[in-house]
């Protein structure tokens, strides 16, 4: 029996089987080491994420196997926040500011870690500016010398598509078919 996932609980994938406690090591074995694999290979992959610099998310998955009377419950799942939004999009709104402050390529050390929060930089002001399709849009903006440096694009919300990276690593894994042994 596949494990599936669990829609109501982003990136938790419980599945219950009714199996002897045998079962359970082999259930731990193949969340580990079969979806596991896969799991990483889909954040690896340029096809769910275009790039990956710290590894934590990658890093983060840890499984649990449980037995509860005569069934074994087996979860994969990460404490990372941003998980669950990967996994099944959503949209990221401001909480204590009038716009989020999405960071542009002079604000990035080479890793892609931004070197500060918008507040964090000093001799800095908000533009509007007019996007390529025409509509207008806000931004952060440092005086360098001459010139003006973009250091914060300014947007009222942020749309994620889910990258189901978790749900295609479990598809493309063996399904569980534990040794039961003589029963």
């Amino acid at each position: 029996m596949p494990i599936t996932v669990n829609k109501k609980n982003p990136v938790i994938l419980p599945s219950p089987l009714t199996l002897t406690l045998s079962i359970e090591k082999q259930m731990r074995a193949w969340l580990e080491i079969e979806v596991r694999k896969n799991l990483l290979s889909n954040i690896r992959s340029k096809k769910y994420f275009k790039t990956h610099p710290t590894g934590q998310l990658a890093n983060s998955f840890q499984t649990i196997v449980k037995q509860q009377g005569s069934s074994v419950y087996g979860f994969l799942f990460s404490n990372l926040r941003y998980a669950g939004i990967h996994e099944y999009g959503g949209v990221i709104k401001p909480v204590n500011a009038k716009a989020l402050t999405i960071p542009t390529k002079f604000v990035k050390t080479p890793a892609s870690k931004v070197k500060g929060s918008a507040r964090d930089f000093q001799n800095t002001f908000i533009k509007k500016y007019k996007r390529k399709d025409g509509s207008q849009g806000a931004g952060i903006f440092q005086q360098k010398g001459d010139g003006i440096i973009p250091l914060f694009w300014l947007v009222k919300k942020v749309e994620l598509k889910g990258k189901h990276y978790v749900s295609d690593a479990i598809d493309r894994s063996a399904d569980f078919n534990p040794d039961l042994g003589e029963l």
